[in-house]
This record gives C-alpha cells, structure tokens and sequence, in this order.
C-alpha cells in the first residue's frame, strides 16, 4: 500500500516514527538500533549486557533517549537514512507503514508517545546470532558466519570492506538474556527475528517454541526473513500457532543468477525444499503462515527480475515479491554502477517481461522502478561512477579467486558494464 507522504508528513512530522518509542532492536552483537532498518545509535553492546535487562536499555540507553527527542523535536536523525531515501524516491517507508498500523491499532497511544514521548515495548527485533550456510555477495560477517570464516582464509582490501568485518567470530544470543527475552515477549503484539539464517539458530527456535508454550503466540504477528534453504517442516505447527507468522524467502535471483549471488548455493536444491514447505503449508491448510519473496535488488540481479516473479508463481504458495530494498552498502554493488543507457534498457527490457509474467499476481515491481531512477540520479551526482566500478570489479575478481566462481558464466550484463568503463 502506498501513502501520500506529504499528508503524512503533514499528520505526523517529516521525522516521527513510532518505532524507536516501542521496539527493541538489536544488532546481531547486541548493539543499540532504532528498528531493523536504521544504522546503530549506541556501538556498545547494551542489549547483551549481563548488568543491564533489556528494559533498563530500552529506557535509558544514551542514544536512544537522544534519538527520541530529536524525533520530536523535528530532527533529522542519521541513523534513519534508509527511510528517507525511500520517501525522497516517492515511496512508502517503514517509519509511514508502522505509524500507520499503529493508528490503527491504537490511536490513544501513538498521541501519547507524539505528545509526551511516551516510550513501552511492544516489539522486538532480534537477532539470535550469526550462523549461516550462506556467504550472499551484499552480506558480511556480522550477519554471517561462512563470510567471517571465508574472510580470514582471503582476506579483502580494506577500502572493499570497512572496520571490523574481518575480525567478527561467530555470534550466538547470549544465554544469559534468554528468559528474560521470553518474560517481556508476554506483552508484545510483533517479533521480527533474523540472522544469520535463523533456521539454523537453536535460539531461534526454542524461542518460537516457547512463545507458543506460554501462549503468547496467539496475540503475535511473527516474521523472519530466511534463505529459505533449511527444511523447517517441523517448526510449521509451531508458527501456524501466531495470529500470523510471516517467513520473507530471500530469493536473490534464478538459476546461475542465485548461484552466484546466494554462493554457495544451487538453485535447484533450494527450490526442491521452497517446493516441500509450500505441499506442508497448503496440506496442513496452515492458514496463519505467509511466504513473501523479499529480493535485494543489486547490480547483480537487476536484470534478472521477471524470473524472480515467475518463480514465485510457480511455487504456488508466495503471497507477494516484495522488490522492497535496493542494495547500498558497500555502494559499489548498487544498481547507480550502471550507466544511465544501460540501466534504462535493462528497465524497458524488464517491464516488458513483468507483464507477460506476472498477470494475476502480487508483486513491487512497479514501484520499485521509481526507487531506481532515484538512486541512480544520486550515484550520478555523487560518485565518479568509472572508480565505483573499479571497486566492483575488483570484488568480483575476489570471488573468482576465493569461491572459484566465474562472473562470466552467471552473470549475462556483466560483459556490457566492462566494456562501457574500459
């Protein structure tokens, strides 16, 4: 659904957001967020601290208290960049969508956190480590721990990837945190939980497990985003037990596209466990679980788009493709790499197969191309996009020596961006 943001703005304020006043969000090492989008507002890692509860964060934390009198005093916060440059593009942001939805929900109190700065839980974004079977080309070792493994065997120039991404062990939630992550769940009316991939986080699942025990689960709108790649039949009972349980498959590209930006994954053998999941779904009749297909739109992957939408048809059980993020970081796998020429044919090419593709089913193709153009003014206006590209094509030359994958053999528009920048 889009908004009309500036009769938001208008309702609302240009910085408001209700989520830094009701949600605790983490990073995977503990550090202090806004909500899963925005940069950290505190380094230290608070919310895993053994002398401090979660509560006592959520209320106190320095640069969270900070961030929200700066929302209501009109501020621009820079942690929340992720939001404006959706709205700068004429899109819908999460800070609009969650506003809303609280409108909704409860009126009196959305006016009691706008006029008094009134702060309570009543989400948790969390993640329950870093453990991953995947090592995707836009990821790190923060949020995955074959990148960290990998990077230590082929470490990357500095100027590829920043601070301390190749010192990042693996993360597991700290036990310590564990029950009273539960006791506040009791009150809560949304989880959203990551990873790494979550499937594989013992955490994650004896969290959900016990969310359902208590019975809580029922009062619980839950959703995880995942690969997709981990047979979860035996966690479906469970999540069909939330007022909704939403899993976001993060499907990449198709084919040779998937494989090299999903590495090392193999498109088919993710597809065969897609294809289980959705017979378990529609058999069982689990009316509560959501599949979403929710891609990272990259300059990998741009041209491979109506196939994404395709295959998410042909699984059966995908509500809707969310084309909802464009990569940024690191910069040089955006889509402002591409020449204008390039980009606009790409487009056109596109949209001619989304609509021979998609008919009768849900997807963000359409808003997305404006979120495009806009990035690519921005990179245009921004970066020499010749040294950009330099950088790109130094990181591909680091997963044909490290992963023994060749660039050439999946991925069809890389040939033209090299030979335009020669």
């Amino acid at each position: 659904m889009k908004y009309d943001i500036e009769k938001f703005n208008q309702q609302y304020g240009e910085t408001f957001c209700i989520k830094p006043f009701t949600e605790v969000a983490s990073s995977p090492h503990g550090s202090v967020k806004l909500c899963c989008m925005s940069e950290e507002v505190d380094t230290n890692e608070e919310y895993y601290s053994k002398d401090k509860t979660i509560k006592q964060v959520f209320n106190n934390n320095a640069g969270l208290v900070q961030a929200r009198k700066d929302i209501l005093a009109g501020k621009e916060i820079p942690a929340c960049r992720s939001c404006r440059d959706i709205e700068q593009a004429g899109n819908t942001s999460m800070r609009m969508f969650y506003t809303e939805q609280y409108e909704k929900i409860d009126p009196s109190f959305l006016q009691e956190v706008k006029q008094q700065g009134k702060t309570e839980i009543r989400s948790v974004d969390m993640k329950f480590g870093n453990k991953c079977n995947y090592a995707c080309v836009m990821c790190a070792p923060d949020n995955s721990s074959l990148w960290g493994k990998e990077v230590q065997k082929n470490p990357i120039d500095k100027d590829l990837y920043h601070g301390k991404f190749n010192d990042i062990p693996l993360i597991e939630y700290p036990e310590h945190k564990y029950n009273e992550l539960v006791e506040i769940s009791k009150n809560i009316i949304r989880v959203k939980s990551t990873g790494g991939e979550p499937m594989l986080l013992d955490g994650f699942k004896d969290y959900i497990k016990k969310l359902v025990d208590k019975g809580y689960a029922k009062d619980i709108a839950f959703s995880t985003v995942t690969n997709g790649t981990v047979d979860c039949s035996d966690l479906l009972p469970y999540m069909n037990e939330f007022k909704k349980f939403e899993m976001d498959w993060s499907v990449d590209g198709t084919g040779k596209v998937y494989d090299y930006i999903r590495w090392p994954g193999n498109f088919d053998r993710m597809r065969r466990v897609h294809e289980k999941l959705a017979s378990q779904i529609i058999n069982n009749n689990y009316k509560n679980i959501r599949i979403y297909m929710c891609p990272t739109i990259q300059v990998w992957n741009l041209h491979n788009m109506p196939e994404m939408i395709q295959y998410a048809k042909d699984i059966q059980i995908v509500s809707l493709v969310d084309f909802g993020y464009i990569h940024r970081e690191p910069n040089y796998l955006s889509t402002g790499v591409f020449p204008d020429q390039i980009l606009e044919d790409i487009i056109q090419e596109n949209s001619k197969r989304v609509i021979k593709s998609s008919h009768k089913f849900d997807h963000t193709y359409n808003e997305i191309v404006s979120v495009l153009y806009e990035q690519q003014k921005l990179y245009n206006s921004k970066y020499d996009k010749k040294q950009l590209f330099d950088k790109t094509k130094r990181m591909a030359k680091w997963f044909d020596q490290s992963r023994k994958i060749n660039i050439y053999d999946h991925i069809s528009t890389y040939k033209q961006l090299e030979d335009y920048y020669k």
